[in-house]
C-alpha cells in the first residue's frame, strides 16, 4: 500500500473473527458496501479451525488478514487496532452487519465535536426471526459518566467508531478477558472518563444478540473479571452495574434451565438451577422467579422432573 494511499484512509474497520466461515462474508460484505471513502478493512482471523481461513483469502487485497493464536476477542481487537492506520476506529463483529451508511453518518458526527471520544448509533436486532429496532440510547443522547452504570445504557462494538488516540489511553480492550464479554462495557466506561459519546438517532447496524438463555454459558465466564475490575476502579458508584449483571446472568441461568425440562434434560436442569442458586442465591427471593417457576406450564415441567426420579 502506497504512503499517499495510506494518507487517505480516515477510518479502521477492526473484525475480530474466531470459527466465523458462517457469517464473516457477510460482515465483510457490509463493511465493503459502505458509503464512504478512506475506509481499510482488518480482520483479525483469531485461531479459527473451521473454513475462516479460506473465507478471508477470496476478498484478496479488498482486506487485511492478521492471523494470530485464538486469545478471545479483546486481544484480537487489540491486534488489529495495532496495525491501523487511521486516526479513527471502527469495530464490526463477525456475525454483525452495518448497513451502507453507517460510516457516512456517524464519522462526521464524532469529527464534528472535538470534544467526543467516541460515537455510537442505534441498531436492529434479530429476534423471532425478524428485525426489531431498539434505541441504544434511553435518553435519546450519549450518557453522563453515571449513566454508564446503568444496564438500560447498551453500547456494543459493531455501533461504536471511537478515535485511536483515545482508544490507546485507554489501553484498549483489557485482555484478561479471554472470553466474550465484559471487554467492551469496562472499555466505554475508561473512555468516558476522557470525554463525552456522541449518538445518531438511526438505526444502522443489525447485531446479533444472544438468546436469554444462552447468554449466561457465553458472557457469565467474564463476569467475575468485570466485577472486580469495576468494584476495584469505581468503588461503590459501581454496585447497581454489578447488581444488574448477576441479575440478567441469573435469568439467563433459569431461562436455560427451563429449556432443558422442555427437552427431557432433566439432570442438565438440576445442575443449571445449582449454578443459579449458587450465583445469585437472592434471585430466588424475586417475584420474577416464583412466576416463572409456579406458573402452569413450569409446574408440569417440574412435576415430569419427579416422575423421572421415581
Amino acid at each position: 500500500m502506497s504512503e499517499n494511499r495510506i494518507s487517505e484512509i480516515r477510518v479502521s474497520t477492526i473484525i475480530p473473527v474466531y470459527n466465523g466461515a458462517a457469517t464473516i462474508a457477510r460482515a465483510i460484505d457490509s463493511a465493503l458496501a459502505q458509503d464512504f471513502d478512506g475506509q481499510e478493512i482488518i480482520v483479525v482471523n483469531d485461531g479459527s479451525t473451521d473454513d475462516t481461513a479460506g473465507e478471508l483469502a477470496r476478498y484478496g487485497d479488498r482486506i487485511r488478514v492478521i492471523n494470530k493464536p485464538n486469545g478471545g476477542a479483546a486481544s484480537a481487537r487489540n491486534a488489529g487496532v495495532s496495525v491501523a492506520s487511521a486516526d479513527y476506529i471502527a469495530f464490526l463483529d463477525a456475525d454483525d452487519t452495518w448497513l451502507p451508511e453507517k460510516l457516512s453518518k456517524v464519522v462526521p458526527a464524532l469529527e464534528r465535536s472535538q470534544q467526543a471520544v467516541l460515537v455510537f448509533s442505534d441498531y436492529l436486532t434479530t429476534e423471532s426471526g425478524g428485525l426489531v429496532r431498539t434505541a441504544a440510547s434511553p435518553a435519546g443522547r450519549g450518557p453522563e459518566f453515571e449513566e454508564l452504570f446503568d444496564p438500560g445504557w447498551k453500547i456494543v462494538p459493531t455501533m461504536v467508531v471511537m478515535r485511536k488516540s483515545v482508544f490507546d489511553s485507554c489501553g484498549g480492550f483489557c485482555e484478561e478477558f479471554i472470553r466474550c464479554g465484559g471487554e467492551d462495557p469496562y472499555l466505554w466506561l475508561l473512555a468516558r472518563e476522557r470525554g463525552p459519546f456522541e449518538y445518531v438517532a438511526e438505526a444502522l447496524v443489525t447485531y446479533h444478540d444472544p438468546d436469554i438463555a444462552d447468554f449466561a454459558d457465553k458472557y457469565g465466564p467474564n463476569a467475575a473479571i468485570f466485577e472486580r475490575l469495576v468494584r476495584k476502579r469505581y468503588g461503590r458508584r459501581a454496585k447497581r452495574m454489578i447488581r444488574s449483571t448477576r441479575t440478567y446472568i441469573a435469568h439467563g441461568l433459569l431461562a436455560k434451565a427451563l429449556r432443558e425440562i422442555d427437552r427431557g434434560e432433566y439432570g442438565n436442569s438440576f445442575h443449571t438451577f445449582g449454578r443459579l442458586i449458587a450465583y445469585r442465591p437472592q434471585f430466588l427471593l424475586r417475584p420474577y422467579f416464583f412466576s416463572r417457576i409456579f406458573s402452569a406450564h413450569s409446574l408440569k415441567r417440574l412435576s415430569a422432573i419427579l416422575k423421572s426420579k421415581t
